[in-house]
């Protein structure tokens, strides 16, 4: 039996249960999910790791025939998930299993849901299951190009009490990794969210926007196109 993730990664067990993970998810049919948004901007699905105390968030995006991973923990520098996978093209069979570093994600999705597994180098893996992000909420999947490299951003919404739960990370061309802060409340202004991260030189502040597609690879400004 393949050992869990948490074995692996001690620190998730112990995280606080109010920042409990997001993790990935849902879609359209398979047939249209790879053509989904094509000018709006791409479906976007978010959700929560299997395991409660699992302290990872998880998003997909997906427009076209480009797909866009993001995995962070609520602890950036001592949790270090691997960031962004992505893959173009995409073939549009409401599958697929993206690889980083060792790391790998697989994602099955239909119209209303999702499920898949988040595996590290050493072969152990966390499920995660979800839904659709809302639209007319600020839930999502938000990326901000800062200092040589693609933040990532992750925010759910389902209505409860505790909601919205954020999490995110900063990052810079010479692999440094930061936890991500949102301003509250937690709402966007002219389309965008407004966060912020503590570096060494002081306190940083500054907008992430909705992901847009194609994001090239790790670490790259997402294109215009």
């Amino acid at each position: 039996m393949a050992k869990s993730l948490l074995d692996s990664m001690p620190s998730l067990a112990s995280s606080s249960a109010s920042l409990a993970a997001l993790a990935l998810l849902s879609c359209q049919a398979p047939s249209e999910v790879a053509r989904t948004a094509e000018v709006a901007g791409p479906a976007v699905y978010v959700g929560t790791a299997d395991e409660p105390d699992a302290d990872v968030s998880i998003a997909l995006a997906v427009q076209g025939d480009h797909v866009a991973a993001y995995a962070c923990g609520s602890d950036p520098e001592d949790e270090r998930y691997p960031g962004w996978f992505t893959r173009t093209p995409y073939d549009g069979d409401g599958w697929i299993v993206l690889d980083r570093d060792g790391w790998s994600v697989d994602v099955r999705w239909t119209s209303a849901s999702a499920d898949g597994t988040l595996t590290g180098p050493d072969g152990a893996s966390l499920g995660w299951s979800g839904t659709r992000a809302r639209t007319e909420e600020a839930e999502g999947l938000y990326t901000a190009f800062d200092s040589g490299c693609t933040t990532g951003v992750i925010v759910i919404d389902d209505g409860s009490a505790t909601s919205p739960l954020v999490r995110g990370a900063w990052c810079n061309a010479a692999g440094a990794v930061e936890q991500v802060t949102p301003l509250r409340p937690v709402e966007l202004v002219d389309g965008r969210l407004r966060v912020e991260v503590e570096l060494g030189t002081g306190t940083r502040r500054f907008d992430v926007a909705p992901i847009r597609l194609p994001l090239t690879k790790p670490g790259e400004q997402p294109s215009d196109g």
